[in-house]
């Protein structure tokens, strides 16, 4: 060490912590079924071998299947111990009228080893186009050349090896062509990463209605500039969708969006969301789900008494609190449906047109989607159960929505734009008033069905919903909402995405002093000052018109609760929507 005159030493240490910042991806995963289409496709002669399927992919599993034996043969007349010579060019029997019995022109004949086709018909005439090359004795057949498609009876299939055996009744011969849809169980539950349509194709195949995932995928990317994430699922169900949720479990994920509208698949998301958006989890999640299209609701079931001239009579029945008159609702018994024309009591309905008199008769009270406040009750009705979960469900409305092409899409396509858009923006951007891309037209919520102040209740009552200012406009984002009305911090999208921003970079700062430091002073210092330093640097990331996602925070505690743990109370302040202004014009 070099010569230094003896003196006083002076270091400084600087121990405020120094974190980077994390910024972590609210990635959107899009859960739904592929499907591997093949049509038309030849797989062999008729020989009565097993086939190879055209196209097979193993681990894949069939959901649809169609096979056609064209050009068969189906025997249409046979004439016992008939003699052929050599060189003749027809046959000729007078008890048999061939006119009558249908044969044509194009039909073959066949007698022992010999094969030809008839070039014309007489009434008890056929000529060859083909003369006899030796003397034939046996029967003769006529034969129709036929397309014949096989009946579920008339084939096996062997999925484990994607081989297919047939038996076809009446019919011999042909070439088999094989149509098919068979879901891609082979890629189930796995996560794939998209970055543009080239990849959809190779992963998933053709871009088509018919192929959901990579429709929904090809919208969603069209709408961000970030990745986009598929979870390909087993089957297309609630046991597909609750094994592909199951294994989300172990991914990281933010919105999740399932390709898939009934009830009892949509009711698997509210769990999961809760579940890995708790404390001890920290995988925060939102769903956003589509609203399901429905064309009828049971409000009630019960027996009816007697139903006695158009009038059906229950005494465990409460009509009267049943039973609005401006919906449409309908008793159903069985596959008929009867309008309740009037409620006379709680007990008494008059129906129309009358059913038949009877007596203990089970039927159900069913809302009848005709009008738009049935429409209304039942959308309503259809989001209680979605209600709360601190703001984690999103149910977008309406129920379909039109694609670019004019055809109508269910509104899982819809949801899957959406999730795309928001990842792609940062957590404290509103939503509200962003043009959707992807879709033309959202009916229902355009004024064709609903007007402003039916919009409003839906809004009320907790769904997200797409509109256009007119059937021309480009649709857009009304109001950023979950279905969790409970505070503003819960309601809006944005402020609940913030909030899980800020938990993912609070928990990264502060993760690397667990199990690797003791709960020392000069821990709980430098807590303290990680905390401080973070909030400074999140203060800092400010964008114009949205701020930071961090306008301001207060270390309230930081203080030992037990022996090896330590509470921080961190109180903050998030940027919310400027959702309303009030211009007051005084003249």
């Amino acid at each position: 060490m070099a010569y230094i005159k003896p003196d006083v030493i002076i270091n400084q240490e600087v121990r405020t912590a120094s974190p980077v910042l994390a910024a972590p991806d609210q990635k959107a995963v899009i859960i739904g079924p592929a499907y591997h289409f093949v049509e038309n496709s030849y797989a062999g002669e008729n020989t009565g071998d097993q086939l190879q399927i055209p196209e097979w992919i193993p681990g894949i599993r069939l959901t649809e299947i169609t096979v056609i034996l064209r050009n068969a043969l189906r025997p249409l007349v046979t004439v016992s111990n008939v003699t052929l010579y050599k060189g003749q060019d027809f046959y000729s029997d007078s008890n048999t009228d061939f006119i009558s019995l249908g044969v044509q022109p194009g039909n073959v004949v066949r007698i022992g080893a010999f094969e030809t086709t008839i070039t014309s018909v007489e009434q008890n005439s056929i000529y060859f186009s083909d003369s006899i090359p030796a003397d034939i004795t046996g029967d003769l057949t006529v034969y129709q050349i036929v397309d014949h498609q096989l009946s579920e009876q008339e084939f096996n299939v062997d999925e484990a090896n994607g081989k297919i055996s047939i038996s076809p009744n009446g019919v011999e011969g042909g070439e088999v062509y094989i149509t098919y849809t068979a879901i891609r169980s082979d890629l189930a539950n796995r996560i794939f990463e998209v970055n543009g349509t080239a990849d959809v194709e190779i992963l998933f195949g053709k871009i088509d209605r018919k192929n959901p995932l990579a429709y929904a995928l090809a919208k969603a990317i069209a709408a961000t500039t970030v990745k986009i994430y598929a979870l390909p699922v087993k089957s297309d169900d609630p046991i597909g969708y609750g094994e592909a949720l199951n294994f989300l479990k172990a991914v990281d994920a933010y919105f999740v969006v399932p390709l898939n509208d009934s009830p009892s698949v949509l009711s698997l998301f509210p769990s999961h969301v809760m579940e890995m958006s708790s404390p001890e989890v920290k995988k925060w999640r939102v769903a956003i789900l589509p609203t399901e299209y429905g064309e009828e609701t049971v409000l009630y079931e019960g027996t009816a008494e007697s139903i006695s001239n158009g009038v059906l009579y229950d005494a465990e029945a409460r009509f009267l609190g049943e039973i609005d008159p401006n919906y449409s609702v309908y008793v159903k018994i069985g596959d008929a449906y009867y309008k309740v024309s009037k409620v006379i009591t709680n007990q008494k309905l008059e129906l129309t047109p009358y059913p038949m008199d009877a007596q203990n008769v089970s039927y159900q009270l069913v809302l009848r989607l005709e009008s738009k406040f049935d429409f209304k009750y039942y959308y309503i009705q259809a989001n209680e159960g979605y209600k709360g979960y601190n703001g984690r469900i999103v149910r977008v409305l309406p129920s379909y929505v039109e694609d670019d092409d004019g055809e109508y899409i269910p509104s899982y396509y819809a949801a899957a734009i959406v999730a795309a858009m928001a990842s792609g923006q940062v957590p404290h951007r509103p939503l509200t008033g962003m043009a959707v891309p992807g879709i033309a037209a959202t009916p229902q919520t355009n004024g064709t069905l609903f007007d402003e102040a039916d919009l409003n209740e839906l809004a009320e009552a907790g769904y997200f919903i797409l509109t256009q200012d007119n059937i021309s406009s480009a649709p857009y984002i009304r109001h950023q909402l979950t279905t969790d009305s409970t505070s503003d911090y819960t309601r809006e999208l944005s402020a609940v995405r913030t909030m899980d921003f800020l938990s993912t970079v609070f928990e990264k700062a502060l993760k690397p002093y667990i199990g690797r430091t003791n709960l020392t002073e000069e821990v709980i210092a430098l807590v303290r000052d990680t905390v401080r330093a973070t909030g400074e640097l999140l203060k800092g990331y400010r964008l114009p018109l949205i701020g930071a996602p961090l306008l301001d925070y207060e270390i309230e505690r930081v203080a030992k609760v037990t022996e090896t743990s330590l509470a921080v109370d961190l109180k903050v302040r998030i940027p919310m929507p400027l959702n309303w202004i009030y211009l007051t014009l005084v003249v």
